[in-house]
C-alpha cells in the first residue's frame, strides 16, 4: 500500500470548509478537532491493518510474482512461467477455494502421527483473472530430520499419500498410474486427473521435495488449449529476478 492515498484522504478531512451551523467558536473548533482526531486515527489503524495483510500476502513463503505470469518462491528455489494466454495470474485470497485445495490432516487430530500432521508451512494458491481459470495450489511440508532420510522414507511413498489424499471427497478421478518425473530439477512424482462430468476440466497433482520441504503442487485447467501443465513441466531452479 502506498502512502498517496492515505495523504490524499487526511487532505480532504482537514478541509472542513464552513460550518453549517451557528456554534460559538470555540464549540465548533472543539468539535472539529476531536472529529478530525477519530478519522485520523480510524485512518491510521487501516493503514496498519493494510501493511500487515501486504505483508503476510508477501511473505517468502508464498513467494511472489514477476510481471503478470511468473511465479517464484525462493524459499523452494523454485521459478514457473505460466502461461500468458490466460491474462494475468494473480495470488490468490487465503480460502477462496478451501474446497479445491489439498487437503492435511487437522493440527488438532490427536491421532495423527508423522510429518504431514497439521497446516503446511507454505500454503499459496494462484490463479488467472480470466474464466475460465487457470489455478496452482502449493502446500508444502518442512520435515523434521527423522523423516529427511529417503532410504527409510521413500518420496514414492509420500507421493501416494498426498496425492491420493489430495482427491479425496472432490469429483476428480485419476486419469493412470503416478508416474516418475521431475519438477524443477528436483525428483517428483505426477498424478493426472480429470472430472469425468466435464471433459474440458483436467488436472494434475505433483509431490516433490526442495530444501527439507515436502511439497504436493496441484494444478486445474479448464481451457481449451490446456498448456498449464507443460509450463509446469518446464519449471526451473533459476530464483534470480528477470535483469
Amino acid at each position: 500500500m502506498t502512502w498517496d492515498p492515505l495523504i490524499s484522504r487526511l487532505k480532504t478531512v482537514l478541509d472542513l470548509g464552513p460550518s453549517p451551523y451557528y456554534f460559538p467558536a470555540q464549540q465548533v473548533r472543539k468539535k472539529s478537532k476531536m472529529k478530525i482526531i477519530s478519522t485520523v486515527l480510524l485512518l491510521l489503524l487501516s493503514a496498519v491493518a493494510a501493511a500487515a495483510q501486504s505483508k503476510e500476502q508477501l511473505s517468502p513463503l508464498l513467494g511472489s510474482l514477476e510481471g503478470t505470469n511468473i511465479y517464484v518462491n525462493r524459499a523452494l528455489g523454485l521459478r514457473v512461467t505460466l502461461p500468458s494466454k490466460s491474462g494475468k495470474w494473480h495470488l490468490m485470497p487465503p480460502n477462496k477455494y478451501t474446497q479445491n485445495a489439498p487437503t492435511a490432516p487437522s493440527a488438532v487430530d490427536s491421532g495423527c502421527r508423522g510429518p504431514l500432521c497439521g497446516k503446511p508451512e507454505i500454503d499459496a494458491a494462484l490463479e488467472t483473472e480470466s474464466t475460465p481459470v487457470q489455478t496452482l495450489f502449493l502446500s508444502c511440508y518442512r520435515l523434521q530430520p527423522e523423516y529427511l532420510n529417503r532410504q527409510q522414507y521413500p518420496l514414492r511413498k509420500f507421493a501416494e499419500v498426498m496425492l491420493q489424499g489430495s482427491l479425496a471427497g472432490s469429483d476428480w478421478v485419476s486419469q493412470g498410474l503416478m508416474t516418475a518425473a521431475q519438477l524443477g530439477g528436483h525428483q517428483a512424482y505426477r498424478l493426472l486427473v480429470h472430472d469425468p462430468s466435464r471433459p474440458m476440466k483436467k488436472g494434475f497433482g505433483f509431490v516433490f521435495e526442495s530444501n527439507s520441504y515436502m511439497c504436493l503442487l496441484v494444478g486445474t485447467d479448464i481451457t481449451a488449449r490446456q498448456d498449464l501443465l507443460p509450463t509446469v513441466e518446464a519449471a526451473s531452479t533459476n530464483t534470480s529476478p528477470k535483469p
